[in-house]
């Protein structure tokens, strides 16, 4: 939800190639983005679309602080707005 690094594919070498896309230190965790989109989509409707998908509830940093924030309860999906 907050990727430091970011990843390409390229076909005609059947290759995916994983980027910074912000400074690393070592020892830093590494975090991707499954799905695009940002602000609120967004992000109970990336939660569902990560748990539906990928099978896993997203508890990076983002995600975790916004359900905290916004007192959201377990199970809901959907987009809430505040």
């Amino acid at each position: 939800c907050k990727p430091n690094v970011e990843w390409a594919f390229d076909h005609s070498t059947d290759k995916m190639t994983t980027y910074a896309a912000k400074e690393i230190s070592a020892g830093d965790e590494l975090f991707v983005c499954y799905k695009t989109g940002g602000g609120h989509e967004l992000t109970l409707t990336k939660r569902e679309y990560l748990k539906k998908w990928y099978g896993f509830d997203c508890l990076c940093r983002h995600c975790k602080a916004y359900l905290e924030r916004y007192a959201v309860p377990t199970g809901v999906s959907g987009t809430i707005l505040p």
